[in-house]
C-alpha cells in the first residue's frame, strides 16, 4: 500500500517520532520483528481473510 492513499492510513503503522532538526515525521520506516511462521496454512488463510476485510473497509470509506 502506498502512502499517498489516504484511506489506507499507512502512517498509523509507523512510529510517530519527529526528526529532531527538521521536525518532519519519520513515517517511512520503523522497527520490525521477524519471526518464523509455525503454521503456514493458517497464516495464508489469515492473510487472505485480513486482506479481504481491509479491502471491504477501504471501499466503504471511499463510497461514503
Amino acid at each position: 500500500m502506498t502512502y499517498q492513499w489516504w484511506v489506507g492510513a499507512c502512517n498509523e503503522l509507523t512510529q510517530d517520532n519527529l526528526d529532531p532538526i527538521s521536525k518532519t515525521p519519520e513515517t517511512k520506516y520503523c522497527a520490525v520483528k521477524v519471526e518464523a511462521i509455525a503454521d503456514q496454512r493458517w497464516a495464508e488463510q489469515y492473510a487472505w481473510t485480513s486482506y479481504s476485510e481491509m479491502k471491504a473497509r477501504l471501499k466503504a470509506a471511499v463510497n461514503v
